[in-house]
């Protein structure tokens, strides 16, 4: 007791901010959690054409409607077949989880009579919508998809008031049947869980200002507000909200790959190295190709009862916060000095390029890895440039910017490493004399990141597509000199050959002004001598230059990418695999960033020697920072005038996906089709029977007559498997139509 009183007296704000984080976790972890059954109080809508087609049968609704050409039937009748009058739901986090069965009527006679709202392979024969009500909550519609026999829905109710009069409607808009076995609300206890830890982090951030920043000298808690105010800014178009996020190119694939994570760790599955919502249940495999250690901080924030918008608006601001945090430790490890670690750290936030990356095309891999981009070139330089043998904790910073790379984006990982082999080949006596230091950073990335690279090599060599065996003519997606060195840039665009209607791919006012101003100490540096380490530091700055004038010219169809094209040579082809020739700008984005602070710093030291200014390098920042927060601000003033704001709550079905990756030969346009397939057709009968456990998918073969291949609605990785629940045993599998999971069966075969 005695402690507690003299913690109060010391820390009085913390005692009091503890107090209310104790009563709210007691408030909310307390209070009773409701479970609505809604089959138990359903009304039928008999006014619906449909409900002659729906009945209750054993504590399920069954519903099964089949048109023809004598009785065709309307289907656009078909909404509010069943109502639920949804009782006060308070403030949180709800879940609507239904457990059903649907099949629809693929025959082609039944398909031609549908009608155009009749469901077919890619709609739903059923779903669930949430309507009237005084408003204070958000759902999505729960579609109830053929892949799968259990949908869960997040509901959430943002009234601190609750809300009332909220009618759930069960509406049929198909040929098919489909037995909706159980449905429920009930309150989603984790929200709880992500609110006091919001709480939580705000109260800490309160009390770390009040107790230990409040009281630093006026210098640091400057740098601090100013860090602040940079990653505020940075991040203005994520605080769009919870609900809504404004949406660039990947932005659905993407955030369709943070989904999956999400849902694959609520079945119960960890690591994610694949997505089974994907395309209609065909599964994918974008996660063995991307490194997606990062993206479990937004699943788990979504899981923690966040929207899924507003989870990924969090990643943003978090990444743009690990960006400047990373540069302020690198740009502080090349200059020494706190103001020009902040001057460099706010310059490559406010990059051109990873605006471009974050915004406009939602590049989430790209804009990952070059915030660890910074911290990679600083690590080894810190190896190479050492002057006695590099120890082990030299390599540290090198081993953390690869992994942060090489767990963000391969394809930035294959340009670092280019990179890389040509420094070490300028520094090849350094190289030698560091060797053992080299290796040693080797081995902890590879042991690091054995967890992604063995899955991922293991799947590059699989017949998908994704396998580049020659090198590639990249030159339409080259970029020309007016659009690098444009000052400003524009808000939208696409990947087009020319400039009309491109990308904003420039560098940027303030890196273009940083050329211009390193140009420049060139030039005045033979006008007064720089001392013997200045002279080392500006060869340093002179090679600097040299890999940004490569990366600025790799990025231009002035590179000749025509005539290395279609040659079929391994370096060459990994050369060529970056897609996009302009991805080298992230790279000139960071070395030009470093020649810009070098400049100024030089600038700075020397400037009123040269120039006869006092204080030239305090007044070309300010420059600087207002070129920057200027030209982001003109950025942003448009952006949010043509950026589309995607309404995104949750993503349970049917998750988005690409055409890469899937297996060569497979018809991307097929995935809507959820037949079993058997060749002969009259070989077999096989019916799914729905889905249990971690997402397994289950069918079963009635009989066998005669040899045959059965595939199934799931597209063929040769990792994954086809077990017989009755025998125990696993299947041998192989691809069957369309490049799907199929199984040959003997005579006699069921189960």
């Amino acid at each position: 007791m005695q402690k507690i009183r003299s913690f109060s007296k010391d820390y009085p704000l913390a005692a009091v901010l503890l107090l209310v984080f104790s009563l709210s976790a007691m408030a909310l972890l307390l209070r009773p959690s409701e479970e609505l059954s809604i089959l138990d109080g359903i009304q039928w809508n008999h006014g619906s054409q449909l409900a002659q087609y729906a009945k209750v049968q054993d504590g399920a609704v069954r519903y099964e409607a089949y048109g023809t050409e004598e009785k065709p039937i309307d289907f656009s009748s078909g909404q509010d077949v069943l109502k639920y009058h949804v009782p006060h739901l308070k403030y949180g986090v709800y879940h609507l989880s239904v457990e059903y069965h649907t099949s629809y009527n693929t025959s082609d006679g039944a398909a031609d009579n549908m009608g155009s709202d009749s469901a077919g392979r890619d709609t739903t024969i059923c779903n669930f919508a949430l309507s009237g009500g005084s408003g204070g909550y958000m759902a999505d519609t729960a579609y109830l998809y053929d892949y799968k026999s259990l949908h869960v829905l997040p509901v959430w109710v943002t009234s601190l008031s609750g809300a009332d009069n909220i009618t759930l409607d069960c509406n049929f808009t198909g040929s098919g049947a489909c037995e909706i076995k159980s449905a429920t609300i009930k309150e989603y206890q984790p929200w709880k869980i992500g609110f006091l830890l919001l709480e939580a982090l705000g109260f800490a951030l309160v009390c770390l200002w009040n107790y230990k920043l409040g009281k630093a000298p006026l210098q640091k808690k400057l740098g601090w507000a100013f860090a602040v105010f940079m990653v505020l800014f940075a991040s203005y178009p994520a605080l769009a909200g919870a609900a809504q996020a404004y949406s660039g190119h990947d932005y659905p694939f993407h955030l369709g790959r943070i989904a999956s994570i999400a849902n694959e760790l609520s079945y119960g599955n960890f690591p994610v190295l694949y997505q089974s919502d994907v395309g209609f249940g065909f599964g994918y495999i974008a996660q063995l190709l991307y490194g997606n250690i990062f993206l479990y901080v937004p699943a788990a924030v979504y899981l923690l009862g966040m929207p899924l918008a507003g989870a990924y608006n969090m990643f943003v601001i978090l990444v743009n916060m690990v960006n400047y945090a990373v540069s302020w430790f690198s740009f502080r490890g090349f200059f020494r000095e706190n103001k020009y670690a902040h001057l460099g750290s706010a310059l490559y936030l406010l990059a051109a390029y990873r605006f471009t990356n974050i915004y406009v095309r939602c590049a989430v891999g790209e804009y990952l890895a070059m915030a660890f981009l910074p911290l990679a070139v600083y690590g080894i330089c810190k190896i190479i440039y050492a002057e006695g043998h590099a120890g082990f904790r030299d390599t540290i910073p090198f081993v953390l910017g690869v992994t942060g790379i090489v767990e963000s984006h391969i394809l930035s990982t294959e340009l670092a490493a280019i990179f890389a082999g040509f420094f070490c080949l300028m520094h090849i006596k350094a190289v030698k004399k560091q060797f053992g230091a080299l290796l040693k950073a080797l081995l902890a990335v590879l042991s690091l990141n054995a967890f992604f690279m063995v899955p991922f090599w293991d799947t590059y060599q699989a017949r998908l597509v994704i396998k580049y065996g020659t090198s590639l003519d990249l030159s339409d997606t080259g970029t020309y000199f007016p659009q690098l060195f444009s000052l400003f840039l524009t808000a939208s665009g696409d990947s087009n050959a020319g400039t009309a209607g491109e990308l904003p791919l420039t560098v940027g006012a303030p890196l273009v002004l940083g050329l211009l101003l390193f140009f420049l100490v060139c030039i005045c540096k033979k006008g007064e001598g720089f001392s013997p380490e200045e002279q080392r530091g500006h060869r340093r700055a002179a090679e600097c230059f040299l890999f940004s004038a490569a990366s600025l010219w790799l990025s231009t169809v002035y590179f000749p990418w025509g005539e290395i094209a279609n040659k079929d040579h391994p370096v060459l082809a990994v050369f060529t695999s970056m897609q996009f020739v302009w991805r080298y700008l992230s790279f000139a984005t960071v070395f030009l960033v470093i020649l810009t602070v070098y400049a100024v710093k030089k600038l700075g030291e020397h400037g009123e020697g040269w120039f006869q200014v006092r204080r030239l390098g305090s007044k070309l920042s300010a420059l600087l920072l207002a070129s920057g927060i200027f030209t982001i601000g003109a950025f942003f003033t448009d952006y949010i005038n043509v950026a589309p704001l995607e309404h995104t709550l949750s993503w349970a079905a049917n998750v988005h996906s690409d055409p890469l990756y899937y297996p060569t030969g497979m018809d991307f346009n097929r995935l809507y089709d959820t037949s079993v397939y058997c060749d002969p057709a009259s070989a077999a009968t096989v019916r799914k029977e729905g889905t249990a456990g971690a997402n397994e998918k289950i069918f079963s073969v009635e009989r066998v007559r005669e040899n045959c291949i059965v595939t199934f609605p799931v597209a063929y990785y040769s990792f994954l498997t086809v077990y017989d629940e009755g025998k125990k045993e696993y299947l041998p599998t192989l691809p069957g139509y369309n490049q799907q999971l199929a199984v040959a069966l003997e005579p006699g075969y069921a189960g």
